[in-house]
């Protein structure tokens, strides 16, 4: 019934986003030997919304849930044109919680509890701004990003029988896993605010829908989560 952590499928996807990963990094290198970059933190918060079905009942019973977290990393920020931009921004957040109790007629029921997931998200997107100069400069941004689900990776599932005629209970429980590894596309829209020659300011909202399903078992399988992001981040000027 359990599952390893991660599966061929999951491996195969991830294997195949290593090419566009080598090429957007390729583009901004002989771009950040001659201009400037830009280094800072970003903060922000999280709304995440998946659903989670059991499988092989009837009605294949779904619950969605949404919830919201922080999140806290870096930026870092490579020039690649006048209008082109290449942004790197690592960072941590948490995943939502799914609390289900799911039962049938028939005398069996299942349930689980989890507790909150911590992640590391590695992000890289290409944004293009919509003005070459001045104060406020609104963008377009579009990438991928690659991550780690870091801790409580697995629950537990319990599964109980029971009947009053003649009267018995028999429960079983059985472990069910997390994929470690995930992948997303991203898009997102902002405005760079350059407060002063050196600093800078970002506000934005990012949209991203992650590939493959959290859990994918024979009797659970949680579903690919999508989530947006309100971020802030506090860029500094480094002159090379």
């Amino acid at each position: 019934m359990g599952n390893e952590c991660t599966k061929p499928d999951d491996s195969v996807k991830m294997i195949k986003a290593i090419p566009l990963f080598v090429l957007l990094c390729g583009l901004f290198s002989p771009a950040a030997a001659q201009v400037p970059y830009r280094v800072g933190l970003q903060f922000g918060v999280s709304g995440e919304s998946s659903s989670h079905r059991w499988i092989g009942v009837q009605d294949e019973t779904r619950e969605s849930v949404a919830t919201q977290h922080g999140l806290f990393g870096l930026v870092f920020a490579f020039p690649l044109h006048e209008r082109w931009e290449l942004e790197f921004s690592p960072h941590y957040g948490q995943r939502n919680t799914p609390k289900s109790t799911w039962e049938r007629s028939t005398g069996i029921s299942y349930s689980f509890t989890m507790e909150n997931v911590d992640y590391l998200s590695i992000p890289i997107t290409a944004k293009y701004f919509l003005l070459s100069g001045g104060i406020l400069r609104p963008f377009a941004a579009a990438g991928i990003a690659a991550g780690l689900n870091l801790s409580h990776t697995s629950f537990v599932v319990k599964e109980s029988r029971m009947a009053e005629e003649p009267p018995f209970l028999i429960e079983k429980e059985s472990r069910l896993y997390l994929h470690q590894l995930f992948g997303s596309s991203i898009l997102e829209a902002g405005i760079d605010i350059q407060a002063s020659e050196s600093w800078a300011a970002v506000l934005a909202a990012r949209y991203s829908f992650e590939w493959t399903p959290l859990v994918d078992d024979d009797l659970f399988t949680w579903d690919t989560p999508s989530n947006w992001k309100i971020r802030f981040a506090l860029l500094y000027t480094i002159d090379l």
